[in-house]
């Protein structure tokens, strides 16, 4: 038991490391696009933590921390710079007029982020995995939006899970029915 409690404990350190730097890399992302002024000041020190070998990190946080804190800090100077960067640039490269678009049609920004984010997979190509995403439009808008995602997909995979059968039948070549299990 105490073995794998030596096991499993610098392994959970190592996710709490990466899961933290991740949800932090997606907030600086958004604030450095937002905000010029957030990206002078963070840009720079995370193209430095990027670029500086983690070896070097490692020796200086050995150093100045506890050995039980090395794991997480590590991991995440490791994922923070990756993520920041990637998401930020997925941010800058939304077109303008999908934007446009969505404030036009007053989506909130969680339906903007949504609805941008399907318009641009589908620009890019690749496969799809779609979790209610026309439930917000009115009857007319879905069934042309639909319509566009199966044209615009081609012969991309899309996974789609909803409540509507109609919607199934109609973007689907294969559907699988999950009902409520009783015991």
């Amino acid at each position: 038991m105490k073995r794998m409690l030596h096991t499993v404990l610098p392994l959970l350190r190592v996710l709490s490391g990466v899961l933290s730097a991740a949800a932090l890399g997606v907030l600086l992302a958004a604030a450095c696009t937002r905000w010029k002024i957030v990206d002078a000041a963070v840009a720079p020190l995370l193209t430095v933590i990027k670029s500086t070998p983690v070896a070097s990190f490692t020796i200086l946080v050995l150093l100045w921390l506890r050995r039980e804190l090395a794991p997480a800090l590590i991991a995440g100077l490791i994922v923070l710079p990756v993520v920041w960067a990637n998401v930020a640039a997925g941010i800058r490269g939304i077109d303008p007029k999908l934007l446009e678009l969505a404030e036009v049609c007053r989506l909130g920004r969680w339906r903007t982020l949504q609805r941008v984010a399907l318009a641009r997979t589908l620009a890019l190509g690749g496969d799809l995995l779609l979790d209610e995403p026309f439930k917000a439009l009115d009857e007319v808008l879905r069934l042309r939006v639909i319509d566009a995602v199966s044209e615009a997909a081609g012969d991309a995979a899309i996974l789609l899970v909803t409540h509507d059968r109609a919607e199934a039948e109609r973007l689907g070549c294969r559907i699988i029915k999950f009902d409520t299990l009783t015991k």
